[in-house]
């Protein structure tokens, strides 16, 4: 947090929670939000023994969606060395297939309870594009049909519209996400430059938004490069860095 102090109005830092000990992990996002955080990161794949629907995480997810704290999942971060499924694959097809990965935690978290059951809770899907989604989701919706009793009895919406709800997506310069946006979502859709990284596409942001937003409206640009992280983060919003800060004494306290 000393790297965001200087402009708690800008820069937002993200906790890393060890959710291989969800005690741990509980542990470390109080301390997180005592120190201002306003959102953390979680392995893009769970612990192969217990995956995120397992109860006994409920009390991670149940603090972080009271201080409204979004979680994300970054490509490449696994619970576990050698669990994503693609260790052995040449760095070409591993980082093509790589959505592949959030793939299976995402139908985890919306088709086994744990959107259902935390509907205030987000989950940011970072860095694996976007283009994907569109199609992903209407396979998720017909699986789900197909095989309803697979997933707990309560879930009363679709997955494809549990994501709409909670879940986001970040992309740097993938156009198709942006073209299939209406069913992907477009309150779900951030930009992102990824700087100083090798995706960055840093120090030609501009030129790259222009290409991927032609032929798009200004407002779908605006919504997909500012309004959605502003909101999901409360960037600008008058008092929320302030209230971060001093989250210690808002009585938020985790769940027993």
């Amino acid at each position: 947090m000393s790297y965001c102090s200087p402009h708690p109005d800008r820069l937002i830092g993200l906790a890393l929670l060890p959710m291989r000990n969800p005690e741990a992990a509980l542990a470390e996002l109080e301390r997180a939000l005592k120190l201002g955080f306003r959102g953390g990161c979680i392995p893009c794949t769970a612990p192969g023994e217990r995956p995120y629907h397992d109860r006994t995480y409920d009390k991670i997810w149940a603090l972080a969606q009271e201080a409204r704290f979004p979680l994300s999942l970054h490509i490449f971060t696994s619970a576990h060395a050698g669990t994503t499924g693609l260790e052995a694959a040449d760095p070409i097809t591993a980082y093509a297939s790589a959505p592949v990965i959030v793939q299976v935690t995402l139908a985890d978290l919306i088709c086994q309870g744990v959107a259902d059951r935390f509907p205030d809770l987000k989950f940011v899907s970072v860095e694996f594009n976007t283009g994907w989604i569109a199609n992903w989701l209407e396979r998720l919706d017909h699986a789900f049909y197909r095989a309803r009793a697979s997933a707990p009895a309560e879930l009363d919406l679709t997955p494809s519209e549990y994501w709409r709800r909670q879940f986001y997506a970040t992309f740097e310069d993938d156009r198709n996400g942006i073209l299939t946006r209406e069913a992907i979502g477009v309150d779900t859709l951030m930009w992102g430059n990824d700087f100083p990284h090798h995706d960055s596409v840093w120090p030609h942001s501009q030129q790259v938004l222009d290409e991927i937003y032609e032929g798009v409206s200004d407002e779908v640009r605006e919504t997909t490069t500012v309004t959605n992280v502003s909101r999901l983060y409360g960037i600008g919003v008058p008092g929320v860095a302030a209230a971060a800060n001093a989250w210690g004494g808002t009585g938020l306290s985790a769940p027993s």
